[in-house]
């Protein structure tokens, strides 16, 4: 296995297990939450009971997560319709290429306390709850805003590519033969200025089709007030990303909305993409 090779599988690795891997709290296979009651105005966080009902527990935020929803990976010997029947949940889907699911729950259980259970019954060997992921932008309130057909040559002038040796780099590579995938809301393919650098391979993750278009939908997905506050982030990366190696081919892999929220689950299927489509940087 070439070099590229080694470090496309050590990013997969690392990225995957953060984004599905079942870290430790107190041997309960979950992740922990935050030591006090604060959040982000722009998302709700459920809360979830970490006690357990029957020990009478105290309920506190654990990360903004998808109600309703589990990510599990079974044990040896255990398949996904038997875990279902014994738990009373049923499969959205499975995550391509790492043996991970997404699944639903039954309306009264608490995803923790369900988690708990499956853990130590031996069934799963890592079960959490669906993470939100949110761009820091539209986390922050510095939104990115559609500068319409803006081209390179409106912003050449910036002092930012010449500060970081962008010119004296682009005298030894453009970037030529790279696929750098951007994994966000998406690409605007018909901006005069990416138009020519986009990929035909790409994927949405969010509408789970082949248009990964970066576009606004016009809905307040997270209900902070603001509509499409992620829109045009995507293109945003994307437009760095060819500032910087203007000879590059960007995949677009479209895994947060239009207001820049996604979960763990879209994100690790956007990686798993990427690697499986020759990405060479993500």
């Amino acid at each position: 296995m070439n070099r590229p090779a080694l470090v496309l599988v050590g990013i997969l690795a690392i990225a995957t297990s953060l984004a599905l891997g079942g870290c430790t709290e107190r041997g309960s296979g979950l992740l922990a939450g935050p030591a006090d009651d604060s959040e982000p105005q722009s998302l709700n966080r459920p809360r979830l009971n970490v006690g357990g009902s029957s020990a009478g527990g105290f309920e506190r935020p654990l990360g903004p997560a998808v109600p309703g929803q589990i990510v599990v990976r079974t044990s040896d010997g255990v398949d996904l319709p038997t875990l279902n029947a014994t738990w009373g949940t049923s499969t959205i889907l499975e995550v391509e290429g790492v043996g991970h699911a997404l699944l639903d729950i039954p309306d009264e259980q608490s995803v923790h306390r369900l988690a708990t259970d499956m853990l130590e019954a031996g069934d799963c060997m890592s079960a959490h709850p669906n993470w939100l992921a949110e761009a820091p932008e539209t986390h922050q309130g510095t939104l990115p805003f559609y500068e319409g057909d803006h081209v390179s040559q409106d912003v050449e002038d910036q002092d930012a590519l010449n500060r970081i040796g962008v010119p004296t780099a682009h005298g030894t590579a453009l970037g030529t033969g790279v696929t750098v995938a951007i994994l966000d809301t998406g690409i605007d393919a018909t901006h005069p200025d990416l138009a020519a650098s986009v990929s035909p391979v790409g994927w949405d993750f969010i509408d789970d089709d082949a248009d990964a278009m970066d576009e606004r939908d016009g809905i307040d997905q997270d209900e902070d007030g603001l509509i499409d506050e992620g829109a045009g982030h995507g293109t945003h990366v994307a437009g760095l990303v060819r500032a910087v190696a203007p000879g590059a081919s960007l995949m677009a892999v479209r895994v947060l909305d239009s207001d820049g929220i996604g979960t763990s689950v879209s994100v690790a299927r956007g990686i798993r993409f990427a690697v499986d489509n020759g990405a060479d940087v993500i």
